[in-house]
């Protein structure tokens, strides 16, 4: 805990801070967030006494005297360089992953528990015939998994989600595929 002389508010803390009130906090702050109570703010890239990088988060809670002035701040910060750092890495990889997933030759499509397509790639859309547009946020079984099959598909999903296991899994199983004209073409799913 400390206490500065509110003069010194922007030279210690953020620039970006604008004014204190009675009522509470007011400012623009770019990436950071206040309340009536406390001020947070993100002070990245600030040079640590070996001159390595640092990311912080602040928390400043203002204090007013009797007046209703703002008499001094109290505050505390945390050192978040490794989380961002891995967060970044984690970005990274993300689009690294998605390139792959883009540019492959065979059909990738993405469900989530409840069999509703999250991702599909340009392969899929020309192997199937559906755009894009037509597969995400619809279920499976509303565009490639034939009607007679959309029951059994169902309960594998279902008993897989419940922790009943797959079939499915680590095999490569042959099924066949409705496109979006109606024809069918056998697919090999892993």
């Amino acid at each position: 805990l400390f206490d500065i002389n509110i003069d010194k508010i922007e030279e210690y803390f953020s620039k970006d801070i604008k004014a204190c009130t009675k009522q509470g906090v007011t400012g623009n702050l770019n990436d950071n967030s206040f309340d009536d109570e406390r001020i947070s703010f993100i002070n990245k890239n600030k040079k640590n006494k070996d001159g390595n990088n640092k990311t912080l988060i602040r928390f400043f809670y203002p204090v007013f005297n009797d007046k209703g002035e703002l008499d001094l701040m109290i505050g505390f910060g945390i050192d978040i360089t490794d989380r961002k750092e891995a967060e970044q890495k984690i970005i990274k990889n993300e689009a690294k992953i998605n390139k792959i997933m883009q540019s492959a030759l065979d059909a990738i499509i993405i469900i989530d528990k409840n069999g509703i397509v999250n991702f599909v790639n340009p392969s899929a859309e020309k192997i199937f015939g559906w755009s894009h547009d037509q597969m995400i946020n619809h279920k499976l079984t509303d565009t490639i998994i034939p009607n007679y099959h959309a029951n059994a598909h169902n309960k594998g999903l279902n008993e897989f989600m419940n922790g009943k296991g797959s079939k499915a899994l680590n095999r490569l199983l042959e099924f066949p595929a409705r496109k979006k004209d109606g024809s069918e073409t056998i697919v090999e799913l892993t």
